[in-house]
């Protein structure tokens, strides 16, 4: 273990040496005055490799999750213009409601890893500022403690914005409020880099969030005879009578009526866990999965269920044992795609 965390230590000053080379800036961050201005430890350096793992990997998922919404909407626009042949405008309906979720889960799953990137980073921070306020004698010593309880306070605020997002009624006003969440943990961790540079004498910069450069907005288009390519409506008037397919972009397949419904499976996830896992920690609680990541986590899955009620109450019983943090994963087709948020008008996802 301690040999991997030596080699990852290493990528990670690899990447942050490669980083300032590319980008001259970083060396005036304030997280890299903390960088070079604190001893840390192999462990310390790891947490940074994978924060900066997560949050590429949320960009990804940002990525796929915009372009697929560009899809959605051109399938709605033949859905709109097909509404005369009900066979095409059902089917094109169907493809862009499954395609939307799709690119729906996309984004929760980029705004959990963004909240994971997160915790780490304050979790690390706030274990510098306790070795720094020990070891610290000078005057700034009560204004850092000071701004630790703000950043304490404002951090709580933020999970308790996260509890409240899978509340409202609708996938877009989630993710808008998981998304200021973010941005109130942000802040929170900036909060700490005030304090820290207190503590260890460095003049702090004020700067942008992270998030700051991301959009979570899902730019899903109303559509309407004037906001139509005429094109388009000059194309469907002279096939009237023809037969027209409708085929998925680069799909070989055509799509029919006999496409095979999607099948969804659920687990709890209870925990991620780096190193050797005990798993008489886990005992009477079954049947447990463990589950592997290239980021060297282990996740400890329970259950295997077919029905997402089914698996919520194994939530709500999971949680009242005291797996407070424990979430539900759909699985479709055996393959993980994300969390899974019981909202109001979540139909899809109980498919």
């Amino acid at each position: 273990m301690k040999t991997q965390l030596f080699i990852l230590a290493l990528s990670a000053i690899f990447l942050y040496n490669q980083g300032l080379s590319q980008n001259p800036s970083f060396s005036k961050s304030n997280q890299y005055k903390i960088i070079t201005g604190i001893s840390l430890s192999d462990e310390d350096l790891y947490i940074l490799n994978q924060n900066n793992e997560m949050k590429n990997e949320s960009v990804r998922l940002l990525n796929m999750a915009n372009n697929t919404f560009i899809e959605v909407n051109q399938i709605k626009e033949i859905a709109f213009l097909s509404k005369n042949y009900n066979d095409l405008h059902s089917r094109a309906l169907k493809k862009a409601e499954k395609l939307e979720y799709i690119a729906f889960t996309a984004q929760f799953e980029s705004l959990e890893y963004i909240e994971l990137a997160n915790d780490l980073t304050y979790n690390l921070y706030k274990k510098l500022i306790d070795e720094l306020i020990i070891e610290n004698k000078s005057d700034n010593k009560r204004a850092a403690k000071e701004l630790i309880i703000q950043s304490q306070d404002l951090y709580d605020k933020s999970k308790n914005m996260i509890e409240k997002a899978y509340e409202n009624d609708t996938y877009s006003k989630s993710i808008a409020s998981l998304f200021e969440a973010e941005k109130a943990e942000e802040k929170a961790i900036q909060i700490q880099e005030i304090a820290i540079s207190l503590l260890i004498g460095f003049d702090y910069e004020i700067e942008p969030t992270w998030l700051a450069n991301l959009d979570y907005s899902a730019n899903l288009s109303e559509f309407n005879n004037n906001k139509l390519d005429q094109s388009l409506l000059t194309e469907f008037t002279i096939k009237e009578k023809a037969e027209i397919d409708f085929t998925y972009q680069d799909e070989e397949e055509t799509i029919n009526e006999n496409l095979p419904e999607i099948k969804n499976t659920y687990k709890v996830q209870i925990g991620a866990f780096i190193g050797d896992i005990d798993e008489d920690a886990f005992f009477g609680i079954n049947p447990i999965t463990m589950e592997n990541t290239v980021n060297g986590y282990t996740k400890i899955m329970v259950g295997d269920y077919n029905s997402v009620d089914v698996a919520r109450h194994s939530l709500k019983i999971l949680k009242e044992t005291g797996y407070e943090d424990a979430f539900v994963v759909t699985y479709t087709e055996g393959i993980r795609v994300g969390m899974t948020y019981f909202i109001i008008n979540d139909q899809l996802a109980k498919q």
